[in-house]
This record gives C-alpha cells, sequence and structure tokens, in this order.
C-alpha cells in the first residue's frame, strides 16, 4: 500500500514530482501569472496510484509555495468530465468554480 509518509516531492524550476521509491509517479506544475496570481497547471499520476492521494499531495505543495510566497490568488481547472479532480480541487481544497470554458472545433466538410 502506498504511504503519505513515504512521497517525495521536489521542486525544479515550477513541476513538482511525485516519486516513490525509484518511480516517478506523478507531477503537477504551476506558472506565475504576475507577483500575486499563480496558475497551476495539469496534475497527473501513474493509474495504479490513483485514490492515494498523490494528487492531492502535490497540489497542496502547490499551494503552500504559493502562501509561502505572498501570492493572493491560485487557480486550478479540470475538465468536466473529471470528476476525481473536481473532488481534489473543490471538496478537498476548497477552490471556488468561477467560470467554464467552451471549446470550439471547426468541422470541415467534404473530402
Amino acid at each position: 500500500m502506498f504511504r503519505l509518509a513515504t512521497f517525495f516531492a521536489f521542486c525544479w524550476r515550477d513541476p513538482y514530482i511525485a516519486k516513490y521509491g525509484d518511480r516517478y509517479i506523478g507531477y503537477s506544475y504551476f506558472k506565475k501569472l504576475n507577483n500575486e496570481e499563480l496558475q497551476q497547471g495539469n496534475t497527473a499520476v501513474l493509474k495504479e496510484y490513483w485514490n492515494t492521494g498523490v494528487a492531492t499531495a502535490l497540489k497542496v505543495r502547490i499551494l503552500q509555495f504559493g502562501k509561502d510566497h505572498g501570492y493572493r490568488t491560485i487557480e486550478s481547472g479540470h475538465r468536466n468530465n473529471n470528476i476525481p479532480m473536481r473532488i481534489v480541487n473543490e471538496q478537498k481544497l476548497g477552490f471556488i468554480p468561477i467560470s467554464s470554458e467552451i471549446r470550439l472545433e471547426l468541422a470541415t466538410f467534404g473530402h
């Protein structure tokens, strides 16, 4: 069983990497929008480590970085069909939904 106590994350520039033993099992990253705002990027974890707290731990590390460095706002996001990440963002970490994104695809007709 995965134990969070053995979780190791380190920061190299902006990504945080989760390592278990000799394996890299997940990552999350952020970018600085300005002196007050961070935007959290993708968070991904190997499927065999889903539901073990790795994604939450990675996101918490970024939240802590933001707090430690005086950022007032941290944005995060997830796709509407990614229910596990929605639970992490909204229920576990307290992010508040503020908008939706609509993506359009150009359809080509003919040959």
